[in-house]
Formats: structure tokens, C-alpha cells, sequence
């Protein structure tokens, strides 16, 4: 074959090599994983600075840089965009306040443990959200098997024996149950209208939602919140363009070709990359304990994929 058209058809069989990649669930999947890492990064960096400048304002700051970045590629509006924004954004509000008002009362890793319901209640939400509010079932959440529940499951323990389980109920512990619950449906009504817009449209428009309602939340505070948002300028960057923009974003991109089951199962990794951040860069320990629920969280990765019956398969075949 002469060298040209060697070059043609390596050019175009990698061409396509790679677009099937980037349509596939294992890329979906993937981008999750830089999400959580993302998303797993602001618990170290936000410790410090929530002692001195208050929620509100923070949250109104960081949704206010973010909506201004994307401003400019929002393009053309349109109905169906600036109501699926809307519900987006009241949802994605609706997480952040309910878990903020939780940490006020209870310790943060009881919240992440109650937070982490959402991994079920996906599931258990999915069929009855699609038969209201879809046209037809999402095709990614369509009949989900026994082992996506399993691993649900799994992750939900894994989350237990990380932070030690709940015990009596509290108002903080209902304020966490209404954020994962709020974050479910924010999953699953993101996976029902990923594919309708573009990417920076949706999310620009989402964000634009937040920040004004952060901004209403915030306004008897703001002004003397100056001298601190100020200082805190760095964090606030960081989390607007890179949290806020590009993670919302990828995930976006992610729930177009993963299921929102999926999604949630991969959200429980958030607090697993945390306890690492945290143990980097405040110095703060993770106990024995707290290694095995990262342990059982991770394989209940690996089963919601299949790929667990199949490393154990492979290991009982090796010794037998």
C-alpha cells in the first residue's frame, strides 16, 4: 500500500477509533471521575475560609463569577433553554442551601453519610420521574438491573463504615435528607435534557439561575462581607471558573452518556477524594475504619459496571 494511502486510512480509522471513544460510557465515566476529584478538592480549601466569610456570601460570589464567564457564550435564548435552566439551577440552589443549613447543626461527616442517599433514590425515583416528566423513559435509566441496586447499596454501606454510620435524628439530619433529595432529582432531570442543548448554553443559563438566587440570599449580608470576599478572592476564582464552570460542565457532558444511576454511584467518590485532599493538605487522618468504607465504596464502582463478578471470576479460575 503506497504511504499516502497509509496515511489516509490510519487517519481515518483513528479518527473514528476516537469518536466512538468520546461517545462512549467508559469516557462518560471517566469525566465523572475528574468531577469528583474536582468536587472532592473543595473541602480543604473551603474549611478555612467558611470560619470568616459567610455561606451566602460565598455561595452569591462564586455562582456570580461563574454565570459572568459563560456569559458570553450563552447565544441565543429561547423558551425550553431558560426553563430547563430555571429547574436546573432552582435544583442545584435547592442542594447548596439544604446543605448548608444541615452543616449549621451536625458534624460534616454525618452530612456526607445522609447526603449520600441520593445513591438510592435515584434509582428508586428514576421510573416514576421519567413516566411524569419525560416524554418517554430515558434510555440510559431504562431498566435498571439488579446489580446497579446492589451497587447502590454497597455504596451507601461504604458510605456508613467511612464516617460511622447516623444516629438520632436532628433538624440538620432533615435539612441533608431534602439536599439528597434535591440532588437526585437534579441528576436525573439533567440526564433527561442533556442532549437538547449546547453544553455552555445550559450550564451558562443554570449558573445564571443560581447566582441570582444566591444573590437574593445574600443581599442583607454582602456589603459587609466586602472586606472578606476580597481576601478570599483565589478560592472564589477557583471555585467559580474551575468548580463551578468546568466541572458543571463536564458533568453535562458525562450525563449524555451516563445514566443518572450511574452518576450517583460515582458522586459517593466526592468525599473519598476529599478525606485524600484534606489528609494532603491539612495534615488530617483517615483511620482504619474509614479506609474500608473507601474500599467497599470503590467496589461498589466496580459492580455497578459488571466488572466485579468478573475480577472474582478470573481470581477463583486462577486457583482452581
Amino acid at each position: 500500500m503506497p504511504q499516502s494511502k497509509l496515511n489516509k486510512f490510519t487517519s481515518k480509522f483513528t479518527s473514528k477509533v476516537q469518536g466512538k471513544f468520546f461517545q462512549s460510557q467508559p469516557f462518560g465515566l471517566g469525566l465523572l471521575i475528574i468531577v469528583m476529584v474536582i468536587w472532592g478538592s473543595t473541602f480543604p480549601l473551603m474549611k478555612d475560609a467558611i470560619d470568616t466569610l459567610e455561606p451566602a456570601a460565598l455561595a452569591a460570589s462564586r455562582f456570580s463569577i461563574a454565570a459572568l464567564a459563560l456569559l458570553p457564550f450563552l447565544g441565543r435564548l429561547y423558551p425550553q433553554l431558560l426553563w430547563d435552566g430555571a429547574v436546573l439551577g432552582g435544583l442545584f440552589f435547592l442542594t447548596m442551601f439544604t446543605q448548608l443549613k444541615g452543616l449549621e447543626t451536625i458534624p460534616a461527616n454525618r452530612a456526607a453519610f445522609i447526603c449520600g442517599f441520593n445513591v438510592v433514590l435515584v434509582p428508586l425515583l428514576a421510573p416514576a420521574f421519567y413516566r411524569w416528566f419525560g416524554s418517554r423513559p430515558s434510555p440510559l435509566s431504562r431498566g435498571i438491573k439488579f446489580q446497579k441496586w446492589t451497587a447502590a447499596l454497597f455504596a451507601l454501606a461504604g458510605l456508613g463504615i467511612m464516617f460511622g454510620g447516623a444516629a438520632s435524628w436532628s433538624s440538620g439530619d432533615i435539612w441533608m435528607l431534602l439536599c439528597a433529595l434535591a440532588f437526585a432529582l437534579h441528576l436525573l432531570y439533567l440526564e433527561l435534557i442533556s442532549h437538547r442543548h449546547r453544553v455552555t448554553a445550559i450550564t451558562g443559563v443554570q449558573l445564571l439561575f443560581v447566582a441570582g438566587l444566591s444573590l437574593i440570599w445574600a443581599a442583607p449580608i454582602l456589603k459587609a462581607q466586602g472586606g472578606e470576599i476580597t481576601n478570599n478572592w483565589w478560592l472564589l476564582v477557583y471555585l467559580g471558573l474551575v468548580v463551578s464552570v468546568f466541572s458543571t460542565s463536564m458533568q453535562m457532558v458525562a450525563q449524555r452518556l451516563v445514566s443518572a444511576p450511574d452518576t450517583a454511584l460515582m458522586c459517593t467518590l466526592e468525599p473519598v477524594f476529599a478525606t485524600v485532599f484534606a489528609f494532603f493538605l491539612l495534615g488530617e487522618q483517615m483511620n482504619m475504619q474509614g479506609w474500608l468504607g473507601a474500599i467497599v465504596i470503590v467496589a461498589a464502582m466496580l459492580q455497578s459496571q459488571g466488572i466485579l463478578p468478573i475480577l472474582f471470576d478470573r481470581a477463583f479460575r486462577s486457583q482452581s
